[in-house]
């Protein structure tokens, strides 16, 4: 098929391609009406493509469209995750906070004791038995209290740690479930995308169809058509040279008469 250089842009609408001059010579050698032919066949193959092009077009926007809206759905499903992460780390934060006032608080009561215990063996001497009793009460007092905080301290740990145990497993539980419902949701959009994608190509494939059987009948029509024009011409060649040999048999004729006519008197003599 013959190229045609880019013309310029249409002020209104879209660039179209407008030939400026032929650089093929075949032009030469068409006549109107095949020429008029060429270029509807050339508008719409430019309209077929355009119309193709439209339907990529659509197609590509709406998958573009169906990642677009899983992405947003899959930020929000890890925004929450990453909540529920900061909630976990913010629960064990203030569990080893506790932790740490509790140690303090022993240290302290220890402290205090070795202090008690000093005071006791520089005032001993005078109030031995007295300051004895006393400090062992008191020792035994403060040795309870402090079984008392590390067994209150272990409890409050091991409740902390449940706590923090179940708060990890109904968080896991609700990504879980956050995780299933997105795979249900992805996968019910893969077969809306799937399903959708389909019905164009079958569009798609039923309109190439059309464009082909149209393309067929033209080149059908236009092949009847070269054939009539051939044997046209061919029946007028055929005339033609008819005329040019009834002719010729006609002057043989005649100048085998006139050979006759004048070997006549030369074979008298």
């Amino acid at each position: 098929m013959p190229k045609k250089k880019k013309g310029g842009k249409k002020k209104k609408g879209k660039a179209e391609e407008l030939p400026e001059e032929t650089t093929d010579p075949l032009y030469d050698t068409m006549d109107k009406r095949t020429l008029e032919q060429v270029v509807m066949m050339l508008r719409q193959q430019l309209a077929k493509a355009r119309l193709e092009r439209n339907y990529v077009q659509l197609e590509r926007d709406t998958t573009q469209t169906f990642f677009d809206i899983t992405k947003s759905e899959v930020g929000e499903v890890e925004l929450a995750a990453l909540a529920k992460e900061r909630e976990m780390e913010l629960l064990d934060d203030n569990h080893r906070t506790e932790v740490r006032v509790y140690i303090q608080k022993v240290r302290h009561l220890e402290y205090e004791h070795t202090q008690n215990a000093k005071r006791v063996r520089q005032t001993g001497e005078e109030h031995v038995v007295d300051e004895d009793a006393d400090h062992e009460g008191r020792d035994a007092g403060l040795r309870r209290q402090k079984r008392g905080l590390r067994a209150g301290l272990r409890e409050r740990q091991a409740a902390n740690e449940a706590e923090v145990t179940a708060l990890r497993a109904a968080s896991a539980k609700s990504l879980s479930k956050l995780r299933e419902q997105f795979g249900t949701s992805l996968r019910a959009l893969e077969q809306r995308s799937e399903a959708q994608v389909g019905e164009l190509r079958g569009d798609l494939l039923l309109q190439r169809k059309v464009a082909v059987h149209e393309i067929e009948e033209r080149k059908n029509l236009h092949i009847r058509s070269l054939m009539d024009n051939h044997a046209e011409a061919f029946a007028q060649v055929q005339d033609y040279y008819n005329d040019i040999t009834r002719d010729n048999l006609r002057l043989i004729g005649e100048l085998k008469e006139e050979v006759v006519d004048k070997v006549r008197p030369l074979a008298r003599y």
